[in-house]
């Protein structure tokens, strides 16, 4: 197995348990310890941990090392902002070209992002939500615009982990989704474009708020 393939498979790992809050912002990610637990040489490590803080996931901090990325507010209002249109353009490019399937599995989310929210298990909610947007943004006939939305989606996961969620909020978001769905129903780009900029642009104000 090359050294490549062994390092997307510690970022495809290491990844996953930060966008499920095993490791915390600031977690130290230490080479000989990755390299221990995936029975890899220190190489394969260091290209991974490099690809994690390309991605934003993680963190180089000078003589410590690499580190689960910090939730920092500015950085997350410039990307939302760029979430903002980037995710609106693919919105709008994606709905003519979702299948009867790819509608199904948008409704069959929304009642399990309603399930998840009755159960306040606001972790399961965050993770479907993303997928929701991302099931949408693989319809999009841009392939750099998927690429680029998909990258955005996966910056923000810090940021998710370290805001609280409410039944209100997630409840409020949730009707944003299907007010979406609905537009993509009825083939209606430029409403599922103007729709998902303003469900952006409800956590852009929310940020603003906080300030």
């Amino acid at each position: 197995m090359s050294s490549k393939v062994k390092a997307y498979e510690i970022v495809s790992a290491i990844k996953e348990e930060i966008i499920t809050g095993k490791l915390q912002p600031k977690e130290r990610l230490k080479e000989e310890d990755i390299a221990n637990r995936f029975n890899v040489s220190r190489t394969p490590v260091r290209e991974a941990l490099n690809i994690l803080v390309n991605i934003g996931l993680a963190q180089e901090i000078p003589y410590k090392g690499a580190q689960v990325a910090m939730f920092d507010k500015h950085k997350i209002v410039e990307l939302y902002q760029v979430r903002k249109v980037l995710e609106g353009l693919a919105t709008e490019l994606a709905t003519p070209e979702i299948t009867k399937e790819g509608k199904m599995q948008l409704d069959e989310m929304l009642v399990y992002m309603d399930t998840a929210i009755s159960e306040l298990n606001f972790e399961a909610y965050g993770k479907l939500q993303d997928e929701f947007h991302e099931l949408i943004y693989s319809f999009c006939p841009n392939s750099y615009l998927r690429d680029l939305t998909k990258e955005l989606l996966l910056k923000t996961v810090t940021f998710r982990r370290a805001s609280s969620s409410t039944i209100k909020t997630s409840k409020s978001s949730n009707e944003s989704h299907k007010k979406i769905v609905e537009a993509i129903h009825d083939n209606n780009p430029k409403l599922a474009r103007r729709l998902t900029e303003d469900h952006v642009e409800i956590i852009l104000k929310s940020l603003s708020v906080e300030d």
